[in-house]
């Protein structure tokens, strides 16, 4: 079996002095749809309750962690998953890197 993650990193700017954070979330599910060749489109489910802080441990982990996962942020007891729908893939700069629009 497959499993992707997914990186993220946030970077505060607001009240207190800057800092960023960075963790992971695992992908639920995802798929390319194809006309013979032509992509159509795509959609990634994204599990929010597996949202992980990396950079930190103990206490403060716990408490980021819960925090995004809180009604401030992601709100995840509401939204468990978060769906990214793929309209369109073009190539940036080079032929390995495809971006969704």
């Amino acid at each position: 079996m497959i499993t992707s993650e997914i990186k993220w990193w946030g970077h505060k700017v607001v009240k207190t002095k800057a800092s960023s954070h960075y963790g992971s979330l695992k992908l639920k599910s995802g798929k390319f749809n194809f006309d013979k060749t032509v992509f159509v489109d795509g959609e990634f489910v994204i599990d929010m309750r597996s949202l992980v802080v990396a950079d930190l441990s103990g206490d403060d982990q716990v408490k980021l962690s819960n925090e995004l996962k809180g009604t401030n942020f992601f709100e995840v007891k509401k939204f468990p998953t978060a769906k990214f729908h793929l309209k369109k893939l073009f190539l940036w700069r080079t032929a390995s890197t495809i971006l969704p629009s």
